[in-house]
């Protein structure tokens, strides 16, 4: 691992103002101290088996006789090498969008003699949709080295390039941090003998590209997540939501699907949004999560949930722990129930995890459910809180880190009561999916992207984002799209669409890239297609026992959104001994891919799905025959 140097690995702002790193001494090796300030630092810095990567954790500790306002309180700060900058431009249904700057395209340009001279880029992020704008990652790309900086948690955040020196001696840093008054109006007040915690930040320096920091980034995720599935198997869920019922369920509706989910080969059915009501009635409304017993016909929800078992498949249900509606009775269970900002509360009502009253609630609303049958649920997150909330006393910014942590212990509460309640993350797609969040969850929506032909850039781009065994990965066959959910659509005019068939394996050769999380209306689907799903299904559960031990490779890169081109990437095992590699043909002219594998060393290769494929592997570039303008391939390569 290339050497990471900084001087002072962290900055201190008192009062507005930063603390230089000429007002600090290192008193051992983990140990600053300002005598002027009368604070101490103390870093504590980890590493995990099969990555470089280092997760840095500071303390600040008020040593003197006074009160000291902090106003910034930074994360990490390491020291790297001019280089170009990635950055991941990760907004709602755009996920993963990874962009790459010239130093100069950033502003990033020593121009003058002054040692002081310091220039900056930053991305950064306000609120509690942690990657509704960015993914809180940044690299820098520079002469056959790549440093890499992530922050974890469900709050504001920025990431911040830097030059500093002048044109004589330039010298690059990149800082991270989550508690800055600049960003969100963070400030916290510490008494004598106090001490404070910052969040955490995660960085390292590898030898190589782009590819392998993101497989450091994986190999750590994998170390420090809470979660696993049962005997390491990933499950295969159907979601009756996206391109499907679109949050309207019914008996009517269900068992079909419900039919049709089993015999593809499902092995869990999630009921999405529509389920519930409130104590007022209201269906759809979050908060009371009371049964909608009415929607489901003679025998209510169990009768549904009774039939899925019956069928094989285990019962799941969407929620919104964090959202409460306000004619919802859960809105007034006590006076510190809600967040709150200024003395209101916050718009979209959110519940306040540090209250027990509001965690004894859940917890008994989904103790019902799994007395029930439950066993999968997927918690949304559609609004963001703002800069956050001032329960306690604290500044709003304060107070959203510590209402992140109470929910995340929450969730570690249901996962020990409930072991094999499986707990999917999904931020409205995917805009709360940072890797602090992530850890206490089995698996992460990667987004709400309903066009399957914009999918591939979206999971190429997140795949520095989650692990592959919990990047959940929409494949909807049969897509009944947002706009025409109101419309009358005769099975048979719909069933035309598809009747080709490439339309139906992209979307599975999609899903086969993480967690295959099946949707569509798929009790539509005609033979041939019905067999297509099958046959992805069960090529997928062959290939899932490599997926919980296998790395990202990106043998074009990653790409945009609307490009229309030919593109690549796969899973390739640990050992490096073979890797399934999706190929895409997205719009391109050309009906014939070709992607050099050369540097991954594979010798052969074999279709994987669907099994009539038509390519070649010869002298290190794979061909692969894509029939039509939006059409898509797995093929298996080997040493």
């Amino acid at each position: 691992m290339p050497m990471i140097s900084a001087t002072i690995p962290f900055t201190v702002k008192v009062n507005a103002a930063a603390l230089g790193d000429e007002a600090w001494t290192q008193v051992s090796p983990d140990c600053y101290e300002c005598e002027a300030a009368g604070l101490r630092v103390t870093v504590e810095r980890r590493t995990f088996e099969n990555t470089g990567a280092v997760r840095q954790i500071n303390t600040i500790t008020n040593t003197g006789s006074q009160d000291v306002l902090l106003s910034g309180f930074s994360s990490a700060r390491i020291r790297t090498a001019r280089g170009r900058i990635g950055v991941d431009r990760s907004r709602w249904v755009a996920e993963g969008q990874w962009q790459f700057f010239t130093p100069e395209q950033c502003g990033l340009v020593p121009a003058s003699e002054h040692s002081w001279e310091r220039e900056t880029f930053r991305i950064d992020s306000v609120g509690s949709w942690s990657t509704g704008e960015f993914y809180p990652l940044t690299m820098v790309l520079a002469d056959g080295v790549t440093y890499y900086m992530e922050l974890e948690g469900a709050h504001n955040w920025r990431l911040v390039h830097s030059v500093f020196r002048g044109e004589q001696e330039p010298a690059y840093f990149l800082e991270g941090s989550s508690s800055d008054e600049e960003n969100g109006g963070w400030t916290l007040t510490l008494a004598p003998g106090e001490r404070y915690t910052a969040q955490p930040a995660v960085y390292g320096a590898v030898s190589g590209g782009f590819e392998a920091a993101v497989r450091e980034l994986i190999a750590y995720k994998r170390a420090v997540s809470k979660t696993a599935f049962a005997g390491g198997v990933i499950p295969v869920v159907f979601n009756d939501y996206m391109n499907c019922l679109w949050g309207n369920p019914s008996d009517e509706k269900l068992l079909p699907l419900i039919d049709r989910a089993a015999e593809v080969g499902c092995e869990y059915f999630c009921i999405d949004a529509g389920w519930h009501k409130n104590a007022s009635g209201r269906f759809g409304a979050a908060g009371d999560w009371i049964v909608a017993n009415e929607r489901f016909g003679e025998g209510g929800l169990q009768k549904i949930f009774d039939y899925m078992r019956k069928k094989g498949l285990k019962p799941g249900v969407w929620f919104e722990l964090d959202t409460v509606h306000p004619d919802a009775a859960a809105a007034k269970l006590g006076d510190d129930c809600l967040l709150r900002r200024y003395g209101a509360p916050i718009p979209r009502y959110f519940f306040n995890f540090r209250s027990q009253k509001v965690r004894e609630h859940l917890a008994g609303r989904i103790d019902a459910l799994y007395a029930m049958g439950v066993r999968y649920i997927k918690n949304d997150y559609n609004q963001s809180t703002g800069i956050g909330c001032d329960n306690g006393g604290v500044s709003p910014a304060e107070g959203l880190i510590r209402n992140y942590e109470a929910f995340s212990d929450f969730i570690d509460s249901v996962r020990q009561k409930h072991p094999d309640l499986i707990m999917e993350n999904c931020g409205s797609g995917a805009c709360r999916a940072d890797n602090g969040t992530l850890r206490h969850f089995h698996l992460q929506s990667t987004s709400d992207q309903e066009l399957y032909y914009n999918y591939p850039s979206i999971l190429t781009g997140s795949m520095p984002h989650h692990p592959p065994e919990k990047a959940g990965i929409w494949s909807y066959p049969y897509a009944l799209l947002h706009h025409e959910r109101a419309a009358e659509i005769a099975p048979d005019g719909f069933r035309a669409r598809f009747a080709d068939g490439e339309e139906t394996i992209f979307n599975m050769v999609n899903g086969m890239c993480g967690v295959l999380y099946q949707s569509g209306h798929i009790d539509w689907a005609d033979g041939y297609n019905l067999s297509l799903i099958k046959e992805g299904i069960a090529a997928y559960k062959r290939m899932r026992g490599d997926i919980v031990q296998s790395y990202p490779i990106f043998p074009d890169g990653t790409f945009l959104i609307g490009s229309r081109r030919i593109a690549s990437a796969g899973l390739m095992t640990a050992d490096g001994s073979k890797a399934y590699l999706a190929v895409w043909r997205i719009g391109a002219e050309t009906d014939t891919a070709k992607i050099d594998v050369s540097r991954y060393g594979f010798s052969s290769a074999s279709a994987w799905y669907p099994e009539k494929s038509d390519f070649a592997l010869e002298d290190g570039v794979l061909t692969v025959k894509l029939p039509k303008a939006y059409s898509a391939r797995m093929i298996r390569l080997e040493k």
